[in-house]
């Protein structure tokens, strides 16, 4: 004969697995929860070394881009020696060996280290040696991408005024003026002002505007200079 159970057992037992199941859940919550846990400590951790070696090798890029500027902007500053002994003891042969030498350099930068903050200048350096070589149209590609590309650099005003004179070399007066207001309205502080005027009053001259070239002229006085002024004298005394 079948042993029966008792309904307080009935409910005991109930409870027992209800309790069981209670634990089971709580156990099985916990290791997800410290599954979960662990899963968030290693993708920080991930995260932080990620990071640093970001920062680290920021670090190191800036570093090596910075050497090869020093080193193309120590180039320009050496002599041009008729020798063959040149290179021994730092000195180029010829001015087309210094600039190319010094482009190079920057070039590298530009390949390389494209996320560097020497970037900019290797745009700069790279115009301003061509322009050096007379090579105006080259100069004038690398003014026009510095200043497309670093409208807001604290550079700026001199890659206008480098892309004034290569205008004024190449006989396209009315753009290299266009470059000198900009300069005289925009960036009065950061160039040499009276420079810019006598180029200004040279491009008005070439476009047969005496009278526009002469203003500027007789508006540069003793105070700006003794240079600048003497220069002024001299070519208004030319229009005479």
């Amino acid at each position: 004969m079948e042993k029966r159970i008792k309904h307080k057992e009935v409910k005991k037992l109930i409870k027992t697995n209800e309790f069981e199941e209670m634990i089971r859940k709580l156990q099985e919550s916990f290791k997800k929860q410290r599954d979960n846990y662990i899963i968030s400590i290693i993708v920080t951790v991930i995260l932080i070394a990620g990071i640093v070696f970001y920062i680290n090798n920021k670090k190191i890029t800036e570093e090596k881009a910075e050497k090869i500027l020093s080193r193309a902007n120590f180039m320009l500053t050496r002599p041009v020696v008729d020798s063959k002994d040149a290179s021994m003891y730092g000195m180029f042969k010829s001015k087309e060996e210094k600039y190319e030498k010094a482009i190079s350099a920057y070039q590298e930068i530009i390949q390389t280290y494209r996320s560097s903050k020497a970037l900019p200048f290797a745009y700069l350096g790279i115009a301003d040696a061509y322009f050096n070589m007379e090579k105006y149209k080259e100069a004038l590609e690398y003014y026009n991408t510095f200043i497309d590309k670093f409208p807001k650099h604290n550079m700026v005003a001199d890659a206008l005024f480098g892309r004034a004179i290569t205008y004024y070399q190449l006989s396209q007066y009315k753009e290299a003026l266009a470059d000198l207001k900009l300069i005289l309205e925009k960036y009065p502080q950061t160039f040499n002002i009276q420079d810019v005027k006598i180029k200004k009053a040279q491009c008005h001259l070439k476009l047969n505007e005496k009278n526009d070239a002469k203003v500027i002229l007789q508006n540069i006085k003793p105070d700006d200079g003794t240079y600048w002024y003497g220069l002024a004298q001299n070519i208004l005394e030319g229009l005479e």
